[in-house]
């Protein structure tokens, strides 16, 4: 067999170059926003392109800080996302499970149905939804096991609302999966909750991984469904806090705007570097055992 050639220092520099590129508009936009937070604060001021800003301060990181609703409103974010992402993930891998592996009359019509039915916008469904929490009483401030029933109706619109792609790749995964694996264990006088938990789920997680991403940030930046539920200020997500108390009618404070920008990515890209070695880590445990 012929030893690879060495690339050529043409190869090299355009590889290179090109990778350069990719990092430098990638990377930009954050600079930009990062500059821009720490201007000194002016209500109508606008982002600029200037490469350092005069008078830098990180004063508009402090003024967020100093906001009690700031606090309130992270810890009704972390909450809602987490339950939520919890819900979708048990939901999304329940169904996709079923589908992928078993076999009922009316499976692809269900199946088809079920996610041409849950790709429509979320704002379709918001009156109807809010008609029915209204009646079942979870658009209520009263707390059940320590959660407002309002924050309840949010955790089960966001974990119920984004099934159509969890269920999707879910079960595109868990069609991946040999089903020989399953007969393998099964022949060893394995359960099929054994086969489930200990063979395919393990297999399953960088499915797992996407799916809990993608919920969790759709509860973690979504707007209009909280605005339409919930009125208390005590109560508001981060998004709704943005809207309460930093934009107003004379105008756009840029400058703290992006500094709460900054401090809201910053739960999600912690998300994404911890559930990353799950995408490569994830398709090799559970089978050689």
């Amino acid at each position: 067999m012929a030893l690879k050639q060495k690339p050529s220092w043409f190869e090299v520099f355009y590889t290179y170059f090109f990778l350069i590129i990719g990092c430098v508009v990638v990377l930009f936009p954050i600079y930009w926003i990062f500059t821009t937070s720490l201007r000194p604060f002016d209500i109508l001021a606008t982002p600029t392109l200037e490469l350092w800003p005069k008078g830098a301060t990180f004063s508009n990181y402090i003024n967020i800080f100093k906001d009690p609703y700031f606090y309130s409103a992270f810890t009704n974010s972390v909450k809602i996302s987490l339950l939520a992402t919890a819900l979708g993930v048990l939901l999304a891998t329940a169904a996709a499970y079923a589908f992928s592996r078993f076999e009922f009359p009316g499976k692809k019509p269900f199946y088809y149905y079920y996610i041409v039915s849950q790709m429509f916008p979320s704002v379709v469904g918001l009156i109807p939804l809010f008609v029915i929490f209204l009646r079942v009483g979870l658009l209520s401030e009263k707390a059940f096991l320590g959660i407002p029933l309002v924050h309840w109706g949010l955790i089960i619109a966001y974990g119920a609302g984004g099934l159509a792609f969890s269920v999707w790749n879910m079960k595109g995964f868990f069609d991946a999966i040999p089903k020989e694996l399953d007969e393998a264990a099964m022949i060893d006088g394995a359960s099929s909750w054994t086969i489930f938990w200990k063979v395919t789920l393990p297999l399953a997680k960088p499915g797992i991984a996407i799916t809990a991403l993608f919920i969790f940030m759709g509860a973690w930046l979504e707007f209009v469904m909280a605005m339409t539920f919930m009125s208390n200020p005590k109560l508001y997500t981060l998004p709704l806090w943005i809207n309460l108390s930093i934009t107003n009618p004379f105008g756009i404070p840029w400058a703290k705007f992006a500094a709460a920008s900054l401090i809201i990515a910053v739960p999600v890209t912690v998300l994404f570097l911890f559930l990353q070695r799950f995408l490569l880590s994830g398709l090799l445990r559970g089978a050689i055992k």
